[in-house]
């Protein structure tokens, strides 16, 4: 583990962190209402403490949470299936979702070239 992956992963952890309180506050101050989605997302990772880690990241933030894990056979890949509250861009979700898990990755495996 290198000391730029991990100041990396504690920054994107720290952002979504304010990101997802912010928005919960604003909807109980203000009354935002809520624009539940759930999205699948098959994995890049591979070991159980990569999936381990990386559902945990997902949850740590307020206002998404995994819902289910299906475990890949073979050669097939996990899939996990992530519930977020206050977007309801799929596409989005994915995208901001595979960007964590590549901080996780880089975390676990150490920066891919």
């Amino acid at each position: 583990m290198r000391l730029r992956e991990l100041w990396a992963y504690l920054m994107t952890m720290f952002s979504e962190i304010a990101r997802g309180s912010w928005r919960v506050a604003r909807s109980a101050w203000f009354g935002m209402p809520a624009a539940p989605a759930i999205v699948e997302l098959p994995l890049q990772c591979r070991s159980d403490i990569e999936i381990s880690l990386f559902t945990a990241s997902i949850a740590i933030p307020p206002g998404t949470i995994v819902v289910g894990v299906a475990s890949g056979r073979g050669e097939e890949n996990a899939t996990i299936f992530v519930h977020s509250i206050y977007d309801n861009d799929r596409e989005r979700v994915i995208a901001e979702l595979m960007e964590l898990e590549r901080r996780v990755l880089d975390l676990t495996r150490g920066r891919r070239r």
